[in-house]
């Protein structure tokens, strides 16, 4: 079992390809994915994926860097 347990596709460096990274993660070997949040606006979006996908799991939180702005 392969299970990618940091990844980020709540960024919204990945604004524009999301879709096709979402399906190569479905035909690829991955069975799940761990989507980090990192403020609060991505951590909405990884509780939304993990909504959505069976494959992906949430974790929420804010990046140490920006707890200073919490």
């Amino acid at each position: 079992m392969l299970f990618d347990s940091h990844a980020h596709i709540n960024s919204e460096r990945y604004n524009d390809d999301r879709d096709a990274i979402i399906e190569a993660i479905e035909k690829s070997d991955l069975e799940y994915v761990m989507d980090i949040g990192y403020d609060l606006e991505s951590s909405v979006k990884a509780v939304d994926h993990a909504g959505k996908y069976s494959w992906c799991y949430a974790a929420v939180g804010c990046h140490p860097h920006d707890t200073k702005t919490m």
